[in-house]
């Protein structure tokens, strides 16, 4: 009895744990379902209001000009990566839920997906000659830029990774994704470590893009996308003996537009091209996105094995805080494009020399030139000159040692003066820089910290009408080309002097 009492006892007790853990489980179930429903209906009233703040500040921009600006602040629950803010409008969204809301102008930018307080700018630009919304984070990389060129079989893109203040941000690890209808229809992991980086992409398994599809840049490191509205290739005129072509975006960061026309310095990473360029990159040129040919004049790196080729384009200009998109054709590998007026090199490139120097038809009248702060040693050789790009900041080495470029682009007058050279009146002086000799001006600081170790590149043209002698003179060697001391050269009438 006494067994079966304890049986008994023990059969009770487990018959009230088991009714315990049943009533225990729905109440979990049920705490569990109702805060499910409670996230379902913040994360849903969250994703609009982000959206709406967002909105708001773009929609803010459509009275103010050209490079008005607007701080905004969002809190979002999280997105998922097909959230995407494409053309006039921008579309969150984040487990199972979705907030949409339309936009007063087309608009890019970059988007958070992690949860939490956001603080974003967005600024009013042109882009090809219409206003455009772009929206900045503060973040790390607070800006992604982008251009595509999309066909069915393939989409060229380039991307640029941005501080706050445009500087390019390196050692980026990044994931291209192609969608169409939130359907992942190509991917891609790339990585750059200067924060620029030019590819291609193919759809998967043999498919092919559509028209509607998105792009998108996701930096999982910080968990932000950057997705972008694809256009048809058809809007892209292509032109005769082009069978390949990559985007490049020239932006104008300043409040004032460039002069019209203008040159532009490009430098290309040949070596990332070679299995489109010829060996000589005879076959390269550029062009507008209504086929219009852009004059261009090879500087230098005219290999498709060199990662710094150096063009100069004669390019329309930009307005104020605008950009421009134009392309860099390829056409076949036997093809040669060069001739002399709107694909050209400099003289000393070509089999014969001066045989594709277009030079004239590219820049303007007058010499543009840089200085460059050495940092000890000399300049041996005329390559190394050749090689130096005159944009601002840049470097380029000497040996084992380098030379920056100052913050300054600088043009030569086009007519010349009377001024002091050391002591003695020269007559059509266009460029007078000395230290330690009476006359002329002091060497811009930056960058020229030390005057005794700089040197200045200058490329250009004149054209004379009558004989003329044109000279430089120079301390401890460059004068017109490169050479000892001075050297002079002689004009016939009506000859063109190109400066290299």
């Amino acid at each position: 009895m006494q067994i079966g009492s304890k049986s008994q006892s023990s059969l009770e007790y487990l018959l009230v744990m088991g009714i315990a853990i049943f009533i225990l489980a729905a109440a979990i179930s049920y705490a569990l379902y109702y805060q499910v429903g409670y996230n379902s209906a913040g994360t849903s009233q969250d994703l609009q209001l982000a959206a709406t703040s967002i909105a708001n500040a773009v929609n803010s921009l459509s009275g103010p000009g050209i490079g008005s600006s607007q701080q905004f602040s969002f809190s979002s629950p999280g997105l998922n990566l097909v959230s995407s803010i494409c053309n006039t409008s921008v579309s969150l969204s984040f487990g199972g839920e979705e907030a949409s809301q339309s936009l007063s102008l087309n608009t890019n930018g970059e988007l958070p997906i992690s949860s939490g307080t956001y603080v974003g700018k967005v600024t009013l630009v042109k882009e090809n000659g219409k206003p455009e919304a772009q929206i900045m984070m503060d973040l790390p990389i607070s800006y992604i830029s982008t251009s595509y060129i999309f066909n069915p079989s393939s989409v060229f893109y380039n991307v640029s990774f941005l501080d706050t203040n445009g500087n390019l941000v390196g050692d980026v690890n990044f994931t291209l994704i192609i969608y169409n209808h939130n359907k992942v229809i190509a991917e891609q992991n790339e990585s750059t470590l200067t924060g620029f980086y030019s590819g291609s992409i193919t759809p998967s398994n043999g498919g092919q893009f559509l028209s509607g599809s998105t792009a998108e840049i996701y930096v999982s490191s910080l968990n932000i996308i950057s997705p972008s509205c694809l256009l048809p290739q058809q809007l892209l005129i292509i032109p005769k003996n082009i069978i390949n072509y990559i985007p490049l975006t020239i932006k104008n960061s300043q409040s004032t537009a460039t002069p019209s026309p203008f040159q532009q310095e490009v430098v290309v990473d040949s070596a990332d091209y070679q299995q489109y360029e010829a060996s000589n990159l005879q076959n390269v040129e550029f062009f507008y996105p209504n086929g219009t040919i852009i004059n261009s004049w090879l500087e230098s790196g005219n290999s498709n094995t060199v990662t710094s080729s150096v063009y100069w384009l004669k390019l329309s200009g930009i307005p104020a805080s605008s950009s421009i998109t134009i392309y860099m054709g390829f056409a076949s590998t036997s093809t040669n494009l060069f001739n002399t007026v709107n694909v050209g090199e400099a003289p000393q490139l070509s089999p014969t020399y001066g045989e594709y120097n277009n030079i004239a038809d590219v820049m303007n009248t007058g010499l543009l030139y840089q200085f460059y702060q050495l940092n000890g040693g000399g300049i041996q050789s005329q390559a190394t000159v050749y090689q130096a790009q005159l944009t601002p900041n840049s470097v380029f080495a000497y040996g084992s040692l380098t030379a920056t470029a100052g913050p300054t682009l600088y043009q030569s007058a086009l007519s010349g003066s009377s001024q002091d050279v050391n002591g003695a009146t020269d007559p059509n002086v266009i460029i007078n820089y000395q230290y330690s000799y009476s006359g002329g001006s002091p060497f811009p600081n930056p960058p020229i910290t030390n005057p005794g170790d700089v040197i200045m590149k200058a490329i250009g043209f004149v054209v004379v009408n009558s004989p003329t002698t044109i000279y430089g003179l120079s301390d401890d060697g460059m004068g017109i080309g490169y050479s000892n001391g001075r050297r002079i050269i002689d004009a016939m009438v009506r000859r063109i002097i190109y400066f290299q």
